[in-house]
């Protein structure tokens, strides 16, 4: 296992209209987006904390992991400043 730095590129994005889980409805419309880490994974995951016009294909973001309950975590993604 190796760690890597949560930096990365986003490759393509949707913005979801529809919940397709009722924990998502406060949140729509939202952003999914591929990220392709610098350490070259990619990961899927909402983006959060950024106006859905300004999501583009090349943005850089930062990974932001979140608990959702006691011991499960999501990663999601934050525009990088």
């Amino acid at each position: 296992m190796r760690s890597v730095s949560g930096q990365g590129t986003i490759w393509s994005f949707a913005v979801y209209h529809r919940a397709y889980d009722d924990a998502f409805a406060d949140a729509l419309p939202y952003v999914v987006a591929l990220v392709e880490l610098d350490e070259g994974p990619r990961l899927i995951g909402a983006v959060i904390d950024t106006p859905n016009a300004e999501v583009a294909i090349g943005r850089q973001v930062k990974a932001v992991p979140r608990e959702l309950e006691p011991g499960q975590y999501a990663v999601y993604f934050r525009v990088a400043l």
